[in-house]
């Protein structure tokens, strides 16, 4: 992150504007090449100081949106300085990863499905607006033209991993992208706030009260991409196979929120075309995560991309 001493001062300085007592010095919490979080432990409890690479900078434009304009549960943004790419966050509690590794409580994950698609619900009329904010266009009728960007970056393709047969195979799938993308549309499910990287660990708890966070990777695309990625996170993180029954209970919590669209037999259709989709749509989410600086270094991320696109491939 760049003028990090200067964004700390400033960051110093906000905090006693705003009334907050500093008990001790700023402590890392994680460092990485897209974002920088530390804490300050302040009179009014734990305070987060994030700073983020510049493709996704609108996070705290947006989670300010969401709180003043739809009272949405997401952490509360004290300032932010466009020209430091930073922002002061109250702190929200523990992340619901945590909890769930002790315990997979599926009512509390079917509550925050439920919370969720609601914010997106609410957002669906706010769609334009967020664009104009620079939320970015990841909207199916845009997603074809991204689809040919991406596979045109040859260089970047063949170092996270592909070789050229794979991005030639890739080029052939276009019209068949295009055509999953023309399916997908015509159900007409409303598009609106995307998360990016919607998982349990981006889940934070404090009391009763659950919080979304990390909102930097969001895009207004179609809703499902959400679930989608919850379920492959599920699946990773917690064993949540497929066939799971707690699988389908939480895939059904958060679909029948969207029930006056389409009947949940239908919702569920819609949903394995965008699990197609998602293939792509993470690599070109990971595409702003490889361009940013130092991810080099970061080895156990190589291949990211690459694999994503080949389990593309092998849906044909």
């Amino acid at each position: 992150m760049h003028n990090t001493a200067l964004a700390i001062a400033w960051a110093e300085r906000s905090l006693i504007e705003h009334g907050y007592n500093i008990n001790s010095p700023l402590e890392p919490v994680r460092e990485m090449p897209w974002s920088s979080v530390s804490r300050f432990s302040t009179s009014q409890g734990f305070v987060y100081f994030k700073q983020m690479a510049e493709p996704f900078a609108i996070e705290p434009v947006l989670l300010r949106f969401l709180e003043k304009k739809l009272l949405a549960k997401v952490p509360h943004v004290i300032d932010m300085e466009r020209s430091f790419l930073c922002f002061l966050m109250k702190g929200s509690g523990t992340t619901l990863r945590n909890i769930l590794k002790a315990d997979y409580q599926t009512d509390l994950v079917s509550k925050t499905l439920k919370m969720y698609a609601k914010i997106q619900l609410d957002v669906i009329k706010h769609a334009d607006e967020l664009l104009t904010l620079g939320v970015p266009d990841w909207r199916l009728a845009k997603l074809p033209e991204l689809y040919l960007e991406l596979i045109s970056q040859r260089d970047l393709l063949r170092c996270d991993g592909l070789i050229d047969t794979e991005i030639t195979t890739l080029q052939h799938l276009y019209p068949k992208f295009c055509e999953l993308c023309t399916q997908l549309a015509a159900y007409k499910i409303p598009e609106t706030i995307e998360h990016g990287d919607f998982h349990d660990n981006n889940i934070l708890l404090e009391d009763q009260d659950v919080f979304i966070n990390d909102w930097g990777d969001a895009t207004i695309s179609h809703p499902f991409f959400s679930l989608a990625s919850w379920l492959n996170s599920a699946e990773r993180n917690h064993a949540l196979k497929a066939t799971d029954p707690r699988t389908l209970m939480l895939q059904n919590a958060y679909l029948t929120i969207w029930q006056e669209y389409a009947p949940l037999d239908k919702l569920i259709e819609i949903l394995s075309v965008v699990k197609k989709i998602r293939h792509f749509q993470f690599a070109l989410n990971f595409r702003r995560v490889n361009e940013c600086q130092g991810m080099d270094k970061l080895k156990q991320f190589h291949g990211y991309m690459a694999d994503a696109l080949r389990d593309f491939i092998a849906i044909f």
